[in-house]
Order: structure tokens, then C-alpha cells, then sequence
């Protein structure tokens, strides 16, 4: 699955209670609220490239991008 390149602001992105066995890329987008709440990987991963973020909709989705960009070595995105 794929989310890339959307030239206008997104106002909320939800994968809540969901299970990444593939691939999820975000690319060159930008959200207001994003909410990866109960959300596993289980063989697959979150690939977020240029991917902005306004705010999350609670910490657990923070913590979960942020173990995604650390688990590729990419430790300026995680901070």
C-alpha cells in the first residue's frame, strides 16, 4: 500500500487495530493528525519518506513511527 505525493494537506490518517504483514509507504505528504493506535508489525513496516506530521493523536502513534525510522538507521527523521 501506498500514500504518496498529495499535494494538498490530509486532515487525519488512521491504521488503527491494524497488522502490517507488507509494506506501508508514505511519501511526500503531508497530515494533520495520524493515528497508528494498537497498530503491530508483524513482518512487514511502515515506510515514512517526507512525511509531516502536525500532531499525533496520541503517544502511542508517536512511538510507533518513531521505532519505524529507527529500525532503518534513519535517527534525524526519529528525533
Amino acid at each position: 500500500m501506498s500514500i504518496t505525493n498529495i499535494i494538498n494537506k490530509i486532515k487525519s490518517i488512521s491504521f488503527k487495530n491494524i497488522v502490517v504483514g507488507g509494506i506501508i509507504n508514505i511519501q511526500n505528504v503531508k497530515v494533520d493528525t495520524v493515528d497508528f493506535k494498537s497498530s503491530v508489525i508483524n513482518g512487514g513496516l511502515v515506510n515514512p519518506v517526507n512525511f509531516e506530521v502536525d500532531k499525533f493523536a496520541n503517544r502511542e502513534s508517536a512511538l510507533f513511527l518513531k521505532n519505524e525510522v529507527y529500525a532503518r538507521d534513519n535517527i534525524i527523521d526519529a528525533l
